[in-house]
């Protein structure tokens, strides 16, 4: 079977950077099917991209490799990771998501990528181990037999953990998406009695679909995907209020099981 990869990124579309990974994972993996899932994650903060790989790398086969690549950290002495999960292997820095990732995903195992353990810092990547160290590793596990993995194995409580904790009764809102709907970090198991958004210059109804409000104006509802999502009927919520990711509201849930970022 050709390998499945998915790329996870800030790089944006201007830049050279996904195409040199391509080319570097193309040249040694000249079957695989690449799949762009995005290039649009936060710049700098690695955190905000725990719902994205929520939503996408866990409907993947297991078999899949996923490189997932938000990198302030890059050519310091940060561990460089590879998780084993479910849904296939995921390559990336530690920089606070992987420790996420292990509270949020089931039946994950970390190992450190070796790559740096006995390497120089003046032979090390300055600027692009996306390209020089992540892919590499990655190549190196889809080449290897079929049920070894590479690198030193590593326990949860050995990763570093995010320094930018939600204060409490805040929500975080990890994306805006291309409809201008605002994501917000609460993720619901049981659906709560009522939601309140006490900040909001008008009252927000919580409701079940998009079309029970009506055109224009704005509801929040629990997406199908689980976030709690303010959602303007027919227009942008997003420009309605000039909410941005990375901001945090205000937002009160009555009853109901859920847990936040």
């Amino acid at each position: 079977m050709n390998p499945i990869i998915t790329l996870s990124t800030d790089f944006g579309t201007k830049d050279p950077y996904t195409g040199a990974i391509k080319g570097v994972l193309l040249s040694s993996l000249p079957n695989a099917t690449i799949i762009d899932l995005t290039h649009e994650l936060d710049m700098f903060e690695p955190c905000n991209a725990l719902p994205f790989l929520k939503d996408t790398i866990t409907w993947f086969p297991p078999e899949s490799f996923h490189l997932v690549i938000v990198d302030p950290g890059v050519g310091s002495d940060r561990m460089p990771i590879q998780i084993h999960s479910p849904f296939g292997w995921i390559f990336l820095p530690d920089n606070g998501l992987p420790s996420l990732m292990n509270e949020w995903f089931p039946n994950l195992s970390f190992r450190r990528i070796p790559y740096l353990e006995f390497q120089p810092a003046e032979e090390r990547s300055p600027t692009f181990q996306g390209r020089d160290l992540f892919a590499k590793a990655l190549i190196e596990q889809v080449l290897a037999k079929k049920g070894t993995a590479c690198g030193k194995i590593l326990s949860p409580e050995m990763l570093a953990r995010s320094s930018d904790p939600t204060p409490s009764g805040m929500c975080r809102i990890w994306n805006v998406d291309h409809f201008g709907n605002i994501l917000l970090g609460y993720h619901i198991s049981d659906p709560p009695k009522e939601i309140t958004l006490p900040d909001a210059p008008i009252p927000v109804p919580y409701v079940r679909f998009y079309q029970d409000v009506p055109v224009g104006d704005v509801g929040i509802l629990i997406n199908s995907s689980g976030w709690l999502e303010i959602f303007q009927r027919e227009g942008s919520a997003q420009k309605r209020w000039g909410l941005k990711s990375g901001d945090r509201i205000r937002i009160i849930l009555e009853g109901g099981q859920y847990r936040s970022l």
